[in-house]
């Protein structure tokens, strides 16, 4: 019996014991798993972190945290694995590039107007097309594209602009008739491609522009070097050093021209002829090239506002560099034909002539009178004399205004009034002396309109200026009379004044009896009464005839 008793006892004590194994051990993992809720983790891997209990040897183990999984114990490190997984991943990967921006450069005086091309980007390996576009318009002669991908920096590159395309050396393109010379240069994110015009039309031909100036014209070669500065010191020192006052209305604004030899051309005095000045309707001129006269000529003149322009396109390369195939570089010139040194005359007068070569294929003709000479003033002055011939200066009966005109042969020049404002004087000035086609010297005149009243005499000659003397007529009034109408002028001829006097009076006497009324159907009444009178009057005259012829009689009877 005891033995029973002993015999149960053990076994409820193993049965206890057991028990509590299990729940520390049940205690344990749910301890486990707050730790993990704690630490944020969103699922536990049971590869990793979960205990496992494994029974060896009929004994009960519990592994905690074991980082081998259940079955992989022999196994590589799973860590390891996916390491090498990733590096080799990464080096297999290509290196990308940001969005690539494609640049143009344009050169400075290119005209840029309506260039827009297609723009294409290829893969040079499998011919793929990476990107396609339109040039935009070139602001402050650039422009920029941007492909706006991702492009593998190992990728070989082909550019196309229009279909054409462009490599580091330079290529000659041609876009909507006009041609273009374009490289480029890729590195890092940017492909710049350097756009330039070649073959400008423009530059296949030399503009000639002729100027004409007064003896004061002056100018000096500047160094492009040289200060503002410099440049207007040498302008005052060059006026203190020229020997013609330049007064302000003679005087033309500075003005600059770049010469193709890398000078500056500065005109800084003088004033430009205006077209009545000048000596010719126009001029020739020939082109040289390296001294040598060409046989290309052309005219400048009036009608082409004195400018022409040469054919020069087989002495410039693709640039408009005066320059062969072979490398010679051309002296171009143009000569004013009949130039001989650095002068030309021209109706008698002599011209300084300079000839300057500009940059952008434009050259220079500047004609100045060699010797100021001056200019052509009449000077026309006006006296009254009374019957007396004593000069009036300010007679109150005077006429208040008359007009006279400058001629040239038949033509009048200019007409001017003279009166007491002017002191009955006037100059005619800046009168040209010669006929600009001919050649020959104008002879200048004076007329003057008739004045009533007056004889008038005109003395002197274009040199020494006019006098004109008004002599009054005696007993003529000064205000001219009413015209009638149909009436001529009076000429003012050299007829001695009484036969004159006696032509008036004719006149006079002419217009009386032409002047008497014829009677019109409305003055019936005026000419009855008229005739009655006279009738009248005549019978009186009669009977008073009669009866004084009868008297007559009687008394010759009583003698």
């Amino acid at each position: 019996m005891k033995k029973k008793l002993w015999s149960l006892l053990l076994a409820l004590m193993l049965i206890n014991t057991t028990i509590v194994s299990g729940l520390n051990s049940v205690t344990v993992s749910a301890n486990e798993i707050n730790v993990v809720n704690q630490q944020n983790v969103t699922s536990v891997n049971s590869e990793k972190e979960q205990s496992q209990v494994s029974v060896k040897d009929g004994n009960d183990h519990v592994q905690k945290n074991s980082k081998e999984p259940l079955g992989l114990e022999n196994n590589t490190n799973t860590d390891d694995v996916a390491s090498k997984e990733r590096k080799q991943e990464k080096q297999s990967t290509p290196k990308l590039q940001n969005s690539t921006k494609i640049r143009f450069y344009n050169y400075s005086g290119d005209d840029m107007a309506g260039f827009s091309p297609k723009v294409e980007v290829i893969n040079k390996n499998n011919n793929s097309v990476i990107f396609s576009g339109i040039v935009p318009q070139f602001i402050n002669g650039t422009a920029e594209i941007d492909t706006l991908k991702q492009i593998d920096a190992n990728t070989a590159l082909i550019v196309k602009i229009d279909g054409q395309a462009i490599t580091e050396t330079p290529e000659d393109i041609s876009i909507e008739g006009k041609e273009y010379e374009a490289s480029l240069n890729e590195y890092n994110n940017f492909i710049d491609v350097s756009v330039q015009q070649v073959n400008k039309p423009e530059d296949k031909f030399l503009r000639v522009k002729k100027y004409w100036y007064d003896c004061n014209f002056k100018y000096e070669m500047v160094e492009p070097s040289a200060t503002i500065s410099t440049v207007m010191a040498s302008f005052v020192a060059l006026n203190e050093e020229n020997s013609h006052s330049i007064s302000k209305e003679n005087a033309s604004t500075s003005q600059y021209y770049e010469l193709n030899d890398g000078t500056e051309l500065n005109i800084n005095a003088g004033k430009v002829l205006p077209s009545s000045e000048i000596p010719v309707s126009d001029i020739r001129v020939r082109l040289y090239v390296d001294g040598q006269p060409t046989d290309q000529v052309i005219k400048l003149g009036d009608n082409n506002n004195w400018q022409g322009k040469f054919d020069i396109s087989k002495y410039v390369d693709k640039y408009g560099n005066y320059v062969s195939k072979d490398g010679h570089y051309y002296q171009l010139t143009v000569v004013e034909e009949g130039t001989k040194g650095t002068q030309i005359s021209f109706l008698g007068k002599s011209y300084n002539v300079l000839s300057v070569l500009g940059m952008q294929h434009d050259a220079y003709l500047f004609n100045s009178e060699a010797e100021c000479e001056l200019p052509l003033n009449i000077p026309v002055k006006k006296i009254w004399k009374n019957e007396k011939g004593k000069v009036e200066k300010a007679a109150a009966d005077l006429p208040k205004m008359i007009k006279v005109s400058l001629m040239a042969g038949n033509k009048v020049v200019q007409t001017q009034e003279l009166s007491q404002s002017n002191n009955w004087q006037y100059v005619f000035e800046n009168l040209p002396r010669y006929e600009k086609n001919t050649g020959k010297e104008i002879k200048y005149s004076l007329k003057e309109e008739a004045v009533k009243g007056y004889d008038s005499q005109i003395t002197g000659d274009m040199k020494n200026g006019f006098v004109i003397t008004n002599v009054k007529i005696p007993g003529e009034p000064n205000e001219p009379t009413p015209k009638v109408p149909g009436e001529p002028n009076e000429p003012t001829s050299n007829v001695p004044i009484k036969q004159r006097q006696v032509t008036r009076i004719s006149s006079k006497l002419e217009k009386t009896t032409s002047d008497k009324k014829i009677p019109k159907t409305g003055e019936n009444s005026n000419m009855s009464t008229y005739l009655v009178g006279t009738l009248i009057v005549m019978a009186a005259a009669f009977l008073i005839l009669t009866n004084f012829k009868k008297h007559k009689i009687e008394n010759k009877k009583r003698r």
